[in-house]
């Protein structure tokens, strides 16, 4: 089966065989691209999709051939699965944020040391702002935690 690449978020996301395809939530309006295709297209208009959207049966299989690299779709960053997870920062932030264990956690380690110092400075009302953080942390779906905590190249992400 030939390999698919997808935008998702403004993130590409690929290669994945067809049937990962549904489980990855793609819509008619999710950009596709695999070879042979001259550009990024929606779902709904490559052929061998449409029964992805209702059409009965799926397309034959093509021929196997060597892949090629995807056009460049201008997002950030391929997307790979992070090994920092949402619900452990946000749980983190939530129970210990004054002490900026969930920017240790995350490898942020001079937003962790800011984190403490301001604790100190604050007499603990920083853990309210920390609290909040976790909360919102727990609230983003995991593309959106990656993008604004794990990827983003701000010293103190905050919100």
């Amino acid at each position: 089966m030939a390999d698919w690449y997808l935008i998702q978020g403004n993130m590409q996301v690929g290669p994945v065989d067809e049937s990962q395809l549904t489980a990855l939530g793609i819509t008619p309006d999710t950009l596709v691209w695999r070879e042979g295709m001259a550009e990024w297209l929606p779902a709904s208009q490559v052929p061998e999709l449409r029964y992805l959207f209702g059409a009965a049966t799926p397309p034959p299989v093509p021929d196997s051939h060597a892949y090629g690299t995807p056009p460049n779709y201008s997002c950030q960053q391929p997307y790979i699965p992070s090994a920092k997870d949402k619900t452990t920062a946000g749980i983190l932030a939530i129970l210990l944020g004054g002490l900026g264990i969930h920017y240790f956690y995350l490898g942020k380690i001079g937003a962790g040391i800011v984190t403490i110092l301001l604790s100190l400075v604050t007499c603990g009302i920083w853990q309210i702002v920390m609290l909040a953080q976790g909360i919102i942390m727990l609230t983003l779906s995991d593309q959106q935690f990656r993008m604004k905590y794990v990827d983003n190249e701000s010293f103190m992400p905050l919100f």
